[in-house]
């Protein structure tokens, strides 16, 4: 028996695909306090937003569990231009290990003193 073959057709009409690719959640790592911005910023320009935490026992405590609150909610820094023009001379970036360690247990001390 002879095998057939019949090329498909080309679309000829106008098309069904939409002009804008669809739009995915933006996925945020991290429910401290720069993933909730970053997510209630991309909600307020209409995008879906998917924020994934760390295991945390009860949503109330995600607070708690993050990296925002082991910093006390600052960046800080050692020896800025803020600090000598207020008198400080004495802080260093050694020093601010120092007080990070002595802070937050936790912290991994060789890369809070890189």
């Amino acid at each position: 028996a002879a095998a057939s073959t019949t090329a498909a057709a080309a679309p000829t009409g106008p098309s069904t695909r939409s002009a804008e690719p669809p739009q995915l959640p933006i996925a945020i790592v991290g429910a401290g306090a720069a993933g909730l911005v970053a997510a209630l910023a991309a909600a307020s320009r209409g995008r879906r937003v998917v924020v994934f935490e760390k295991a945390v026992e009860k949503p109330s405590s995600a607070a708690n569990a993050s990296n925002t609150a082991r910093s006390t909610g600052l960046i800080p820094a050692a020896g800025t231009i803020q600090q000598r023009a207020a008198g400080v001379h004495d802080d260093s970036p050694e020093s601010l290990a120092a007080d990070i360690l002595r802070a937050n247990g936790g912290a991994d001390a060789a890369l809070v003193r890189r």
